[in-house]
């Protein structure tokens, strides 16, 4: 690969590589962010059509991108699949897919046209499909109902949506062969379960974060608190919002420094959460190029995608301008990041300001 960067495809249980099908591998780009960790990646495949086909069947597998020391620089999961195959467009993706399914209702008894209080179904569940991908919930809705007619709709729900459904479109003239794939972080799938908690116990939000990973985060092993927030809330879930919303939630409530928590998923799928740092005389340097150096001056790789750090503009403002009416224009913080493989340029995205990437490029213009 001209970018000097290999995949590698896992089986769905994390084991041995999957016997690769004769296709070629081009990663087009990922990205990083401080909140999650690996965010997406992007790759084209080109071969034969039997074996670009064989590419759907790799859905919620893991991948992994790796650089030629073999040092992991991206790892997350196959979500969605877009073949062109000549005049014909197929795209598959887990996103549409739900395998386990409840429906909240307000309820109408039979014989009466008074809506009662809220109700849910129990969940139903496609065995099969919760196997081959794991576990991907839903909680739908429908007002004024009676109980048969949510349990009805439940169930024809689950009917279409149990498996990931193609998405075929015609486009003359295209002549396309090849596939890309486009692949989330593991984080992502914390979004893929609801979290009920009925105890009303006030907890650390810090440790109802590792409850909650531990309850619904699935293909994650563990939580590590690296810095324990002091601050404590009511450990109570109605079970109507997702993990990754919940997790969301109590990583913005921060710690009793009044920093923000970060989070990050591990190469190990290890969830480690830590405390935003504060800017020092360690700082990174970013310079006009849109190269990133540590605070010794070294230059760090580009396909690193380094994210979670504060970086001082090194030679970004000329000193010929007046920024004494600028509030202070350095250090920014890196909140994410992408990595362009095609050109091997690192992308940051400073928290609140635009990228300081495009910044450096219109200054040089």
């Amino acid at each position: 690969m001209g970018q000097d960067l290999s995949v590698r495809v896992l089986q769905r249980d994390f084991t041995d590589p999957l016997a690769a099908p004769d296709v070629d591998y081009r990663v087009r780009g990922y990205a990083w962010n401080v909140i999650g960790g690996p965010d997406w990646a992007e790759i084209e495949v080109s071969g034969l059509v039997p074996a670009l086909w064989e590419m759907i069947e790799m859905l919620r597998c893991p991948v992994e991108i790796l650089n030629p020391r073999g040092e992991r620089r991206w790892w997350g999961l196959l979500s969605s699949v877009d073949l062109g195959i000549g005049n014909v467009q197929v795209g598959v993706s887990l996103e549409t897919m739900a395998n386990r399914i409840a429906v909240a209702y307000s309820l109408v008894e039979p014989g009466s046209s008074t809506v009662g209080a809220r109700a849910t179904t129990s969940w139903a569940q496609n065995d099969d499909s919760v196997a081959t991908y794991g576990t991907k919930e839903l909680l739908a809705s429908i007002s004024g109902a009676t109980t048969a007619s949510a349990e009805q709709l439940r169930a024809t729900l689950l009917a279409q949506k149990r498996y990931p459904i193609p998405n075929v479109s015609f486009n003359p003239g295209g002549g396309d062969l090849k596939a890309n794939l486009r692949c989330l972080g593991w984080w992502s799938t914390l979004d893929w379960k609801t979290y009920l908690q009925t105890g009303k116990v006030s907890t650390e939000t810090t440790a109802q974060i590792a409850a909650i990973v531990t309850a619904a985060g699935q293909f994650l092993t563990s939580t590590q608190i690296d810095t324990a927030s002091g601050i404590s809330s009511s450990q109570y879930r109605d079970g109507d919002t997702t993990a990754l919303a919940e997790i969301e939630d109590l990583l913005r409530t921060g710690t009793t420094n009044s920093r923000r928590l970060l989070a990050t998923v591990t190469a190990e799928r290890l969830l480690r959460v830590t405390e935003e740092p504060v800017s020092g005389p360690n700082d990174y340097l970013l310079l006009s190029d849109g190269s990133l150096h540590d605070g010794f001056d070294v230059p760090l790789l580009p396909d690193a995608c380094t994210v979670g750090v504060w970086a001082r503009m090194k030679d970004v403002i000329p000193a010929t301008v007046d920024v004494s009416k600028l509030a202070n224009p350095s250090p920014v913080f890196i909140e994410a990041a992408e990595y362009d493989a095609e050109k091997m340029i690192w992308k940051p995205q400073p928290r609140g300001v635009p990228s300081v990437w495009e910044m450096s490029s219109q200054i040089g213009e």
